[in-house]
């Protein structure tokens, strides 16, 4: 159940993030994304779990990771890092510092949502089943709901603008 939530709460944002960054990202000549930052998602055991309601997840390229000719090939189980990277260029880009402050506040959700989830690691970094088993889904649910809540602001946000 947590980790199909997960994997629907990333999902959103990612919709999001794709859809305010891609003007900015579509004409950059660098490429951001390097294998090195997403082995996470090889190594964090919830986010394999969130894999799994994704559509099918493309094979792994020590190379070039997830990365495909069209950007990322990773639906859902991507570290949190992959979300809260905000080059230059997209900060700058905006056309003002609330639409700043709010592209900012979207790349943080997963990490807001999953943090603290058993000690002080974020989901993604339990990296034991055991240790996993221990997370109590209702601690997190109260996050994911503000998360819930913050997405659907900046998408009548995205929607109004």
């Amino acid at each position: 159940m947590l980790a199909r939530r997960y994997a629907g709460l990333e999902t959103r944002v990612q919709q999001l993030m794709n859809a305010w960054c891609a003007p900015t990202c579509s004409g950059c000549p660098k490429v951001c994304c390097r294998p090195e930052m997403c082995r996470e998602s090889l190594e964090s055991p919830f986010l394999l779990l969130v894999r799994e309601y994704g559509t099918t997840t493309p094979g792994w390229r020590n190379k070039h990771g997830w990365l495909g000719p069209n950007g990322c090939r990773l639906k859902v189980g991507r570290p949190p890092v992959c979300y809260e990277f905000l080059c230059r260029a997209l900060l700058t880009g905006q056309p003002n510092q609330g639409t700043r402050n709010r592209l900012i506040s979207l790349a943080r959700l997963i990490s807001q949502a999953g943090r603290r989830a058993l000690g002080g690691d974020h989901l993604v970094e339990i990296m034991t089943p055991e240790r996993l088993a221990r997370v109590k889904p209702q601690r997190l649910s109260a996050r994911f709901d503000q998360a819930e809540s913050e997405i659907n602001e900046l998408k009548s946000f995205w929607d109004y603008r």
